[in-house]
C-alpha cells in the first residue's frame, strides 16, 4: 500500500517479499531517490523541487479539508442556514472546477480550493467582516500544513476579493467570486436564498420575504459572472431567476 503512494514519486528498488504476521508475505521496496522531474539536484534525487511539494501539499489536503470543515461544523452558529459548513463544500468544489475551466495549473487549483476551504471560515468569529476573520485562520493554520509565505498570501488576497460586492482583480480572485455566487444561476436558486433570508432574518438584518425579493431582483441584475466557464455553466438560468422572483414580488408593497 505504502509503495502505491509513494512510486509515482520515487525511484524504487524491489527486495522480495517479507513475511507479516497474520498477513502473509508482504513485497518490500527501498526508496533509491526521488524521481527526476520531482528533484531539485537531478542527479543526486534528495531535495525536491516546486512540483514535488505542491503534489505533496495536494495530497495533503483532504486532511486539512476534513479538519476545518470539523471545526465549521462545531463553531458556527446555528443560525447560520446558508453560510454552513455545505456552502463551504460547495464553494471549494467549484472553485476546482471552474478553475480547470478557466485552464490554471496544480498550484493555482491548490490555492483556489484552500481560499475556498477558508472564504466563510471567519463567521466562526464574527458575521461583518467575516472575510478578514477567514484570512486570520488561514495564516494560522496553514503553516503547519506546509504552505509557504507566498501561497499564504494569495490565498488570503482570494478570500478578500469574496466581499461584496465583488471587484476582483486577478484570475483566481474572478474565480472565487463566481464559485461563490454560483448559486445564483443553479435550478435551486429560489430555496438557496430563502436559506439566506432566514439567516439574515434571525440576526434582525431583514424585515420579510417580499423586501427580500425585492433586493434579490436588484442584486441579481446587476451582477456578472467573470469567467467564461462561470457564463456558460449559469448566466442563462440566472437571467431565468430573475423572472422567477419578479412574478412572485408584491410591487405595491412597502415591504
Amino acid at each position: 500500500m505504502t509503495y502505491e503512494l509513494v512510486k509515482q514519486y520515487f525511484e524504487c528498488d524491489y527486495h522480495g517479499k517479507i513475511p507479516v504476521k497474520y498477513q502473509g508475505d508482504m513485497e518490500m521496496y527501498f526508496i533509491k531517490r526521488i524521481k527526476k522531474m520531482y528533484s531539485e539536484d537531478r542527479k543526486l534525487g534528495v531535495r525536491p523541487n516546486e512540483i514535488f511539494r505542491v503534489k505533496y501539499l495536494i495530497r495533503q489536503f483532504t486532511d486539512l479539508q476534513e479538519m476545518i470543515l470539523d471545526k465549521l461544523e462545531r463553531e458556527l452558529p446555528k443560525y447560520l442556514y446558508y453560510h454552513n459548513y455545505k456552502h463551504t463544500i460547495d464553494v471549494v468544489n467549484q472553485a476546482e472546477l471552474i478553475g480547470y475551466g478557466e485552464g490554471v495549473d496544480d498550484e493555482a487549483i491548490l490555492l483556489l480550493m484552500t481560499a475556498a476551504l477558508f472564504h466563510d471560515a471567519g463567521h466562526t468569529i464574527g458575521y461583518d467582516n467575516h472575510e478578514y476573520f477567514g484570512t486570520q485562520i488561514a495564516r494560522e493554520w496553514l503553516p503547519k500544513f506546509n504552505y509557504n509565505q507566498k501561497q499564504i498570501d494569495e490565498i488570503c488576497n482570494v478570500i478578500m476579493a469574496t466581499k461584496l460586492p465583488p471587484q476582483p482583480e486577478s484570475l483566481l480572485q474572478k474565480i472565487i467570486c463566481d464559485s461563490d455566487l454560483d448559486y445564483l444561476g443553479r435550478s435551486d436558486f429560489i430555496p438557496v436564498s430563502n436559506t439566506l433570508y432566514e439567516e439574515l432574518k434571525a440576526q434582525g438584518k431583514m424585515s420579510s420575504l417580499n423586501a427580500w425579493n425585492k433586493i434579490q431582483v436588484k442584486f441579481l441584475s446587476a451582477h456578472q459572472f467573470f469567467t467564461d466557464t462561470a457564463n456558460n455553466l449559469r448566466e442563462v438560468n440566472k437571467q431565468a431567476q430573475i423572472e422567477r422572483i419578479r412574478a412572485i414580488i408584491d410591487w405595491d408593497s412597502d415591504n
